[in-house]
Order: C-alpha cells, then sequence, then structure tokens
C-alpha cells in the first residue's frame, strides 16, 4: 500500500532537527528514555493520519518556540493509484533512490516514485497539510480523504476510539456511514422514549415549578418535563461500542484491548498498512509480546511497521539488521543502524544479554573470564561509591563472544553512540585493532605484556592468593589434570615438570622451581586448559583475585582494574 522512505523533521515538540532515511519495512526504535522516540511516531501520525482538527499549542514546538515553523516532511513510496494520477498528485512525484538513500526532486533510472508530504504549522497554530516538490513553487493541499489512502494504523494511548464507532474509528471505516446514522438516529429516540415511559413524580413536581417561574419571566413554555437529552450526555457514534457477550471490549486488560484495537484497524485498511505502534510491549505478557511481533513482522513483503520498545522481548525476538537506535542531543535526533558487516557480532551479543541495548556504557569482554570479574568488581566497586553500581551508572557488562567477535561488537556499539570499551587479552591482535575502535568511539583495555587475563593474574597476585587459585583449578578440572597442565607448561618454557610433585606452590619452590616460572606456568595453564571459561568458575576466580587487590595496588593487574573503575564511574 505504502512505504515511508524519509522523514524529516523540524521544531517539533523535543526534536529541533531529525533527518532519517528508514531503510526497511520492519524497524524498532530502541534507546534511551526521553530520547524521543515516541515524538518520532507521533510526527509520522499527526502527518499521515487522516485528521482535519488537530489541535496544536505552543508546546508542539521545540522549546516552545513558534517564530520557528514546525516541519514534519513524510516521504513515501509505493503509492495508490490514485494518489499518482495526473489530475491528483501525479505532477509531484519525485524519485528515491534506495541504494543511494538519497531523494532526487527529478526522478533518475531505477528510482521508485515517491510523494513528500508537509505539515506545516506556524505561530497561528493553523495545520497545513501539502505535497511538496523543490522545482514546484506552489505546494498542493492534502484532504484527509486522501491521507486516508495511505492506510496508516496507529497502536498508541487511543486505544478505546478504535473500538468504537466514533467518527474517524477504525469500527466507523469499516461501517456504511448512511447505516451508522440511522442506527444512531433509532437509538437517540428510542433512549428518549424509554425515559418519557418512566414514573419521575418528584422529577415531575420540579418541572412543574419550573414551568411556572418560566411563565412568570415570560418563557412561553406549555408542559415541561423530565426527558433525555441525548445532546447533553454525547450521545454520538462513540457510543456504540463492541461487546463480547454482555461485556464491552473497552473493559478488557490493557494488553486485551490493544491487540483488539490493533486487529481492527487492520481489518479495515489491510495487511499492506503501515503501522505504527509505541512501546509494542505495554500491557502483554513475554509470551504475546512475541507472538504480536511475529505475526506484524515476519515474512513482510509490503507496507511497514515501525515500533519503539523498552523491553528487551522485542529486541531479542527480532534480528539486529531491524533494530534501530536513537540518539539525542541538544535538539538534533539521529537514527542509526548496525552495519551490515558488524550484525552477526552485534548479534550475538543481544541475544547473550538484550540489556545492553538498553544501557547508556557497555563493557565488551572478551569472554566469560573477564565478565565473572566484572560482575565481581560491581559488587566491590559499589561499596567504595555509596552503593552505586553498574546498574545505577547505566553501565552494562557483556560476554562480547570472543577475540574474533568481541571487538567488533564494541566497533558497532561505538559507533551507534553508546559509551563503550573493550576489555580484553593482549596475548594476540584484537581485529578491528585499537585504532579502529577508538575511531568508532570506543575505548580499549588491554592487559599490559602480551597477556591473557590469567596470565596477567597469575603475574601478579601474592604468591598465597595464586596458591588458592591453584586450588580452584584443582578442584575444577581435577587434580591430576590440572597438575599435567602446570607440568606441561612447566616443561614448555623450560623448567622441569618432575619438581611438580603435589599441589603446593611451596613445595614447587623447594624441588628448583622459581617464582616467575611457576607463576607463568599456572597463568598459561588456566588460560590454555580453561579452568575457569565458565561464568561460575570465572565468579570464583574473580572472588580471589578482588579480595588480593588492595595489597597490589601498583601492579599491572591492579592499575588497568583502576582504569576500568575510573571508566565505570566518570561523569
Amino acid at each position: 500500500m505504502a512505504i515511508i522512505r524519509h522523514l524529516k523533521v523540524r521544531s517539533f515538540r523535543g526534536i529541533k532537527s531529525l533527518d532519517w532515511h528508514l531503510g526497511g519495512r520492519v524497524m524498532c526504535l530502541v534507546g534511551p528514555g526521553d530520547s524521543c522516540k515516541t515524538t518520532v511516531l507521533n510526527a509520522i501520525e499527526l502527518a499521515l493520519l487522516p485528521r482535519w482538527n488537530v489541535p496544536f499549542t505552543d508546546a508542539d514546538f521545540y522549546q516552545a518556540r513558534t517564530e520557528e515553523e514546525l516541519v514534519i516532511e513524510v516521504t513515501i513510496g509505493e503509492l495508490p493509484n490514485a494518489l499518482i494520477r495526473q489530475d491528483k498528485y501525479g505532477l509531484l512525484l519525485r524519485g528515491y533512490s534506495v541504494q543511494e538513500q538519497a531523494i532526487h526532486d527529478d526522478a533518475d533510472d531505477g528510482d521508485d516514485d515517491v510523494l513528500t508530504i508537509r505539515l506545516s504549522v506556524d505561530s497561528d497554530l493553523e495545520p497545513q497539510w501539502t505535497v511538496v516538490k523543490d522545482s514546484n513553487p506552489d505546494p498542493r493541499p492534502l484532504s484527509w480523504r486522501d491521507r486516508e489512502l495511505l492506510a496508516v494504523a496507529v497502536l498508541g494511548d487511543d486505544v478505546d476510539r478504535n473500538l468504537t464507532w466514533s467518527r474517524g474509528s477504525a469500527l466507523a471505516r469499516l461501517t456504511d456511514a448512511e447505516s451508522s446514522a440511522h442506527v444512531i438516529a433509532t437509538a437517540n429516540r428510542k433512549a428518549r422514549e424509554a425515559v418519557g415511559e418512566m414514573e419521575l413524580a418528584e422529577w415531575q413536581r420540579v418541572a412543574d415549578q419550573a414551568k411556572t417561574m418560566a411563565r412568570n419571566y415570560g418563557v412561553p413554555v406549555n408542559d415541561l418535563r423530565p426527558g433525555l437529552d441525548v445532546r447533553a450526555i454525547r450521545f454520538g457514534q462513540g457510543v456504540l461500542s463492541l461487546f463480547d457477550g454482555p461485556i464491552p471490549v473497552q473493559s478488557f486488560g490493557l494488553g486485551s484491548k490493544r491487540l483488539a484495537a490493533l486487529a481492527v484497524q487492520e481489518a479495515g485498511i489491510g495487511k499492506s498498512s503501515i503501522v505504527l505502534i509505541d512501546e509494542v510491549e505495554h500491557g502483554l505478557e513475554p509470551h504475546r509480546i512475541r507472538g504480536l511481533v511475529r505475526t506484524l513482522c515476519e515474512g513482510r513483503t509490503e507496507g511497514q511497521v515501525i515500533l519503539t520498545s523498552h523491553s528487551p522481548t522485542p529486541v531479542v525476538a527480532r534480528p539486529v539488521k531491524e533494530l534501530r537506535f536513537t540518539r539525542y542531543s541538544d535538539g538534533q535526533l539521529d537514527v542509526l543502524a548496525c552495519d551490515a558487516g558488524g550484525q552477526d557480532a552485534f548479534q550475538a551479543v543481544i541475544c547473550r544479554c538484550p540489556l545492553a541495548v538498553f544501557a547508556r556504557s557497555v563493557i565488551v569482554c572478551e569472554g566469560k573470564t573477564e565478565e565473572a570479574l566484572c560482575r565481581v568488581l560491581d559488587t566491590a566497586w559499589a561499596t567504595g561509591h555509596g552503593g552505586e553500581g553498574f546498574d545505577l551508572r547505566g553501565v552494562v557488562a557483556v560476554n562480547g563472544g570472543g577475540r574474533n567477535a568481541g571487538p567488533e561488537a564494541a566497533r558497532q556499539l561505538g559507533r551507534l553512540g553508546y559509551r563503550t570499551t573493550f576489555f580484553g587479552d593482549s596475548d594476540q591482535p584484537i581485529a578491528p585493532n585499537t585504532q579502529e575502535l577508538q575511531n568508532a568511539g570506543a575505548s580499549v583495555l588491554l592487559w599490559d605484556g602480551r597477556m591473557a587475563t590469567e596470565q596477567r593474574i597469575a603475574a601478579d597476585v601474592p604468591l598465597a592468593t595464586l596458591q588458592l587459585i591453584l586450588e580452584l583449578g584443582c578442584e575444577i578440572k581435577g587434580e591430576r589434570g590440572c597438575l599435567d597442565s602446570c607440568r606441561a607448561q612447566v616443561q614448555k618454557l623450560g623448567g622441569d615438570r618432575t619438581a611438580i610433585t603435589g599441589g603446593s606452590i611451596v613445595e614447587w619452590q623447594r624441588n628448583g622451581i622459581q617464582e616467575a616460572l611457576l607463576r607463568a606456568a599456572i597463568g598459561n595453564a588456566a588460560h590454555g586448559a580453561e579452568w575457569f571459561k565458565n561464568l561460575n568458575d570465572g565468579r570464583r576466580l574473580a572472588e580471589v583475585v578482588v579480595a588480593a587487590l588492595p595489597g597490589i595496588c601498583g601492579t599491572p593487574l591492579a592499575t588497568k582494574l583502576a582504569a576500568l573503575e575510573q571508566w565505570v564511574y566518570a561523569q
């Protein structure tokens, strides 16, 4: 039926400026609170819905500055034939290049035919809907009946209206206007007759008194009686509602009402409509959210669906290519999408931790060991920061999925406007490299000395702590397996493997193994044999390490973790 190609907004509510090429049939807007996600849907709704008496106030202008004209321009493709006839708006057609994401005032070869609809409001607060083209100095007015052909469905705050036969509602559009008027007129008469047949002796006594007083003042009344004035109770089309047996659908739970209202709207305008849903999760359980999103979005080849959400459920339910990230600063709103080349890495992060999408700051940990360390540090650091942990700082630590995926996920988060740092090993190069991550807006924290996390820990913690780490490894992997991995590393480093005769570091030293060698052997074994490569075991390692930090302040391990702490608590 129609698809929105481009949206331009100027001086509308919280948006001073927005220039957005939508680039898809299904989009879910996510971002921090107060980043104007709802305002974007409101702008589209006001520009396209077939309303004729929209009230505007000064508050609808950016910072209430009515001297700056409010303008919303929506460029629409896949237009109904009725709108592009020569006697309609055919002479105002423009071209849109999907590949270039550009509007051409005169269409080039390969461009899609589009119309640009402009809603403008100046200080007199009178809205004007027109179809515009740069080369045509005379915009053509766009009637509400022509806007109705664009088939826009909205699921927002006015759910109840679409469950009644009120002017402009979905049910009213599905009903013949003449038959509706007849039903209302008949209902008016029957209601008046029903009240007239009631015994209203007390009310009649008062009416007789009013008659006498009216005549005394020269009012030519005949016989006053109590009756039903349907106008006083606004007995119009809105009084006719959908009922389920004796129960009006308007009295259902919020989630059920929202689904019913959307179903009624789609019945009137078809599945090829443009559907706008603010906070798709509102009033719905997770399984109903997934069902709604699947019904709306999967296999869609016509029309368009634009959602907003503050819930991880719809975010996980849809591929990352359908997510759009809102970034707002001083009135400037940008709507960003993930790079095609980074979608796999970013999708994996979202599946593991969908809350990351709603955070302001994200620590992308190379793997589970670093993630577990961050979780323990979260609790430990909160004690020294007035109880403020990661959650109160808007910080989420996520598992990036290893050296190959983690840096790319961090790059995507950085370019999408998240305050991001990549926290990982330095034993092997990362790709994208440090400079590429920084160019995308992400910082990088890697261990000094070309080491993995386990190696850095083993090199810096006190020997008593290292003994505890060895004992954890023996408990997790079994003593034989743990010690065999240490013996292999000692031999690889040029030492005597037979000197490891038990699980005591002190005994190893008595057998001739130097401290530097045993530290390197344990670190290499813990990393290579994956002693702590799950969150539970990684947390056990982290608790031992964090307890030792106050005594090793000057070490590379403590220095790097202090830098991470400073990043988390930076203003």
